[in-house]
């Protein structure tokens, strides 16, 4: 049997995997300060000894000696790219040497003992340090960066420092996005919910009609499931638009009712939200299929993505739309008939605007439409957007184009059924189909929308058991997920130093 000391526990992702490893353990010690964690840790195990904060080690009433193995997923804002940057500048990253100190007693009681540290990727320089300063400490490190996406359909990409030798990078196992979804549930709003999302005790009358669009009366429709209740899926009947979830991070939580939703402006919940379909990489790890449009900030919070592809990082997913988002498509499409020829159209759009007095503001004006849909007529990157078919003859007046070998390619378009077209030719990540381009991308007759990853769905990214994090509430839940480490990531790492029924 075996002894564990687990620093920065969170809700104590180590212990699952050695659940799931049959490891049979004597004593797991864990140091967390967040109580919602622990609550999480203790539902689940409740034998788990809780030792409080970090810094305090060295009043902790323990047997160093019997400690068989010693885990730490150190804070990563000092060290992350994202984050401030400052490494241990920043008190935040001055855990590490805390961290360190604790590693090198038990290693100094116990020779045998195993060590794990776990963080982000990060700039070189503070790789290097931690690894140099880790192999002062502690002696022989081996050090790997592993991608969540080989055991999960999540992309996640962390470092690992360890004594354990033998380790290789996981059997990729093939997971996607669509693997972790939920696609069905009978739960619907109260009453009470679904007259606030009314907006008004007035037009409850409206119930029955509400109600009748948050289920699914068949396979085929994409009527969307409303379930606003902590644990429930915000089920969809439909297809999402990449393979791999973004990674999880502990801020995904903010909103998940309709107070915070209308009042707020946070987190749509599950009824209709619109995005905009976009090009994309179909060999990248996750398909940025869409940006969604109700949404003001940073490019980055907007994107929508397939079940094609993995899932972005889940991060702790703070407010501000920071949650992972996943494209819902609707029955019926309109396609290009003709490819277009892109770097063509570019040129003599860009060449005939020269030629004008006109501005895009000046544009937009004769047009009646935004200046921002103006800006991407004359952009020669990826945000580049053709001219939609309603406009392409006034625009082509005001631009003096005379020539008309861009007419048909432009403005004739065909009725296809969405869910084939999409998954089947403009979606495919099996190399048949072609790469979705500006000239072929679908035009969707009943807009695409988009929802949120549930906190069941960001279980399995971080490959818990389902309903592991049951019992407090969704913002908890979103930010533990977040914070912790994928489940088969350690259990591959540790299989390599412990056998089950030991």
């Amino acid at each position: 049997m075996k002894t564990v000391l687990s620093l920065f526990d969170g809700i104590s992702g180590t212990q699952v995997a050695l659940d799931r490893m049959g490891v049979k353990v004597k004593n797991y010690y864990a140091s967390e300060i967040d109580s919602y964690a622990m609550q999480t840790t203790l539902k689940n195990y409740p034998s788990t000894i809780m030792l409080g904060d970090v810094n305090n080690w060295e009043s902790w009433d323990i047997n160093w000696s019997s400690i068989d193995l010693v885990v730490g997923g150190f804070p990563c804002q000092a060290w992350s790219n994202a984050g401030a940057k400052q490494g241990d500048k920043d008190p935040r990253g001055m855990l590490f040497w805390t961290m360190l100190d604790v590693m090198k007693l038990v290693l100094e009681k116990n020779p045998n003992a195993k060590f794990l540290m776990e963080n982000v990727r990060m700039k070189n320089e503070f790789e290097e340090y931690i690894t140099f300063h880790t192999e002062e400490a502690l002696g022989k490190v081996n050090k790997h960066l592993i991608n969540s996406a080989l055991v999960s359909a999540q992309n996640r990409k962390r470092f690992y420092w360890t004594n354990i030798d033998g380790i290789d990078q996981p059997e990729d196992q093939g997971l996607l996005l669509r693997d972790v979804l939920d696609y069905s549930c009978e739960d619907t709003l109260s009453e009470k919910e679904m007259a606030f999302m009314l907006r008004s005790e007035s037009k409850t009358k409206d119930l029955p009609r509400l109600k009748a669009r948050a289920r699914y009366e068949d396979q085929k429709s994409n009527t969307l499931t409303y379930s606003m209740h902590k644990g429930v899926p915000y089920n969809v009947i439909g297809w999402v638009d990449r393979e791999k979830s973004y990674c999880i991070d502990a801020n995904y939580y903010k909103g998940g009712n309709p107070k915070s939703y209308f009042e707020k402006g946070r987190r749509q919940l599950i009824f209709n939200r619109p995005c905009e379909l976009r090009d994309f990489d179909s060999k990248a790890q996750c398909h940025h299929v869409a940006n969604a449009t109700d949404i003001n900030g940073n490019e980055s919070i907007k994107r929508v993505y397939a079940d094609s592809g993995k899932s972005p990082t889940l991060t702790t997913m703070g407010g501000g739309h920071r949650e992972p988002k996943v494209l819902i498509i609707p029955q019926k499409v309109k396609v290009r008939k003709y490819e277009v020829d892109i770097p063509k159209l570019q040129q003599t759009l860009r060449d005939h605007k020269k030629m004008t007095i006109l501005t895009n503001k000046n544009l937009a004006d004769l047009l009646h439409v935004p200046v921002t849909k103006v800006e991407h007529w004359f952009r020669t990157d990826s945000s580049f957007a053709i001219p939609s078919e309603d406009i392409w003859f006034r625009l082509k007046d005001l631009l003096v184009i005379k020539t008309d070998e861009f007419d048909k390619s432009i403005v004739c378009f065909e009725i296809r059924d969405g869910k084939f077209d999409m998954a089947d030719r403009v979606y495919s990540q099996d190399g048949k189909s072609p790469t979705v381009v500006a000239s072929n991308v679908a035009k969707v007759v009943d807009e695409p929308t988009y929802r949120k990853l549930t906190p069941t769905e960001c279980e399995r990214l971080q490959t818990f058991p389902v309903g592991y994090t049951e019992g407090i509430s969704n913002t908890q839940r979103y930010k533990a997920l977040g914070n912790s480490f994928t489940v088969s990531v350690i259990q591959h790492i540790l299989s390599n130093a412990f056998s089950s029924n030991v």
